[in-house]
């Protein structure tokens, strides 16, 4: 894959997991923690 595939599935799973992070009453533990 190109480089810029990866910086837009990176970005992909950043925006996921910050929106499931706002659902949950406790946000995961892990390096979105720190965010």
């Amino acid at each position: 894959m190109h480089p810029l595939e990866y910086i837009t599935i990176a970005l992909a799973v950043v925006a996921v997991a910050a929106r499931v992070s706002m659902f949950l009453p406790r946000p995961p533990k892990g390096p979105f923690k720190a965010l």
